[in-house]
Order: C-alpha cells, then sequence, then structure tokens
C-alpha cells in the first residue's frame, strides 16, 4: 500500500443526489420479495463461520433488495471460496462470463471478511504493529481489485464495514489506475439501524453494501466511477504508474527479512522493479 484517503462522497447526501435512487427505497415491496434471514451464531469460531454469518445474513438481505431493484438479472454476493487464495465474496451477474489470469470468475465487487481482532479501522492510529497488520489486510484487498479489474471492494469484520474504491480518479495521461491508492469509506457500525432524530436515513451496512453494488452497474450512475478498472496485462507494469511518495503515517520497510518476504512472494519489493516471472502466471500464484 502506499495511499490511503477517505471516500468522501460515500454517504447518504450523494445516494439521494441520484434522480429517484432512493425513491426506490420506499416502494413498497411484499414481505415475500424481502425475507427475514434466519438466525445466525453471533460467536464464530472460526474465519469460516464468521463469512457464512455475513452470508447467510447481510448477503441475503442485499441480494433481495438488488433483485427487487435491477429485477430478475440482478447482481448478487455469493461467498466465492473458503481458499485463502480468492476474495472471500465475489458480486457479478449471474450472465458475466469474464475470467482473471487465473481462470476465477471476475467479479464486480470483492470483499474480506476478517475478525475484529485480525483487522479493524482504528488499528489505523495504533502503534506500528497494528499499522502494519491494517495495511496487510489493505493490501490483501488491493491486490484482489487489481486482479479482478474492479474498482470496488469491501471490509467486514463483526463490528464494523468499510467500504472501499481503488484507483483514484481517471488520469488524462494513462488509463492505468494508481497503484497502492485506495479510498476508504467511514466505517459503518454493524449496530446501526433505523433513522437518524431529524427522520433523515441513515447509511446502515445493508443500505452501504446496496449502494456499493449499485455503483458495479454496467453503466455508472451520474457523477461516479465505472466498476471497471483497467490494469492491462502483467507485461505492461501498471503497478508502475502510482504517486511518487507513501502517505508518511504508513511504517517504512526497514528489514532485509521484510523485503525477502515481498520479493518470495510475489517477484517484486518496490513497484518500480521490472517484470517479474511470478507476474505472468510462469511461477506460484501470489499470496500479496
Amino acid at each position: 500500500m502506499r495511499n490511503v484517503s477517505h471516500w468522501a462522497d460515500f454517504n447518504v447526501d450523494t445516494i439521494a443526489n441520484i434522480p429517484s435512487l432512493l425513491k426506490i427505497l420506499q416502494i413498497d415491496v411484499g414481505s415475500s420479495r424481502l425475507p427475514t434471514p434466519a438466525k445466525c451464531d453471533t460467536h464464530p469460531e472460526t474465519s469460516a463461520q464468521l463469512v457464512s454469518i455475513c452470508a447467510n445474513h447481510h448477503a441475503a438481505k442485499v441480494n433481495a433488495a438488488l433483485r427487487v431493484v435491477q429485477g430478475e438479472r440482478y447482481m448478487s454476493m455469493r461467498v466465492a471460496s473458503n481458499d485463502t487464495k480468492v476474495p472471500d465474496f465475489r458480486a457479478n451477474y449471474q450472465s458475466d462470463i469474464e475470467k482473471t489470469v487465473y481462470g476465477d470468475g471476475r467479479g464486480r465487487v470483492v470483499g474480506l471478511v476478517r475478525s475484529w481482532t485480525q483487522w479493524n479501522s482504528g488499528q489505523r492510529n495504533g502503534g506500528p504493529a497494528e499499522q502494519v497488520r491494517y495495511l496487510e489486510t489493505l493490501s490483501r484487498l488491493h491486490y484482489f481489485m487489481r486482479e479482478h479489474g474492479c474498482r470496488y471492494g469491501f471490509i467486514m469484520s463483526e463490528i464494523e464495514l468499510v467500504c472501499v474504491r481503488a484507483g483514484g480518479p481517471p488520469s488524462a495521461e494513462t488509463s492505468f489506475p494508481l497503484f497502492g491508492y485506495l479510498e476508504l469509506s467511514a466505517p459503518i457500525r454493524m449496530a446501526t439501524s433505523g433513522k437518524n432524530e431529524d427522520g433523515s436515513i441513515r447509511m446502515t451496512t445493508g443500505l452501504a453494501l446496496w449502494w456499493l453494488h449499485m455503483l458495479a452497474k454496467e453503466q455508472p450512475l451520474e457523477g461516479q466511477l465505472h466498476w471497471r478498472m483497467e490494469v492491462g496485462a502483467p507485461a505492461d507494469l501498471s503497478r508502475q504508474h502510482h504517486k511518487k511518495l507513501r502517505d508518511p503515517w504508513m511504517p517504512k520497510i526497514h528489514t532485509v527479512d521484510e523485503r525477502r518476504k515481498a520479493k518470495t512472494a510475489r517477484g517484486w519489493t518496490y513497484p518500480d522493479e521490472p517484470l517479474n516471472k511470478k507476474e505472468t502466471g510462469r511461477g506460484k500464484r501470489s499470496r500479496t
């Protein structure tokens, strides 16, 4: 990771400024079209159980809402696999046939699920060790977003949801996104529900995920960036397109061991380095 910014316009006001979009959420819908998710174990003991809870509760609600809005051909959140080499969630239309370089179905939105002890938004303001854990999970999501060529993603835990937009604003010089650049929404607490005291709508987990997936429609909504992020082939070295400086708060890479681990995992340490065979598919699939 090189740059982490605030996704300033990920809020209810932005949704309200899209003509008729909030009205869609206020139409009368039969209870059969918005089923109540089954009760889930509130004390998961494993990562797989936590993913299952997110799928059976949050994804079930969001998918039902997307189906109402988008019709029978709707985008849906699916558990991708319990394989650590793929994201926990991938969302696309059933008719999408594009694949990643590794042959996986290409997602328009990808997501990670982490226990709050593994990752939470407060780690950014912690000590160096906590900041490293914070950046490692962001780096993992960033990797999947580039692998799938998608601009939108999320990280979910038991306590909060953070939605993510990658790549930065379009450039007149190149079609490549900024490498290592993520914009993060304000954390949305899982406990948030209902409306504000003045009757205005709150940004809840369900609304945030619904909005994130609406952003990934084939045609971008007014004023929003297209879901597709063109990173090119590995030989295009789009990772060399980045901001000159990393954010100053990020821990520096100090030790030879850290650099060696990065080199072993992906074939390069810093993004300006030349192409490595691991990036072309001839080496083993990277985990970072």
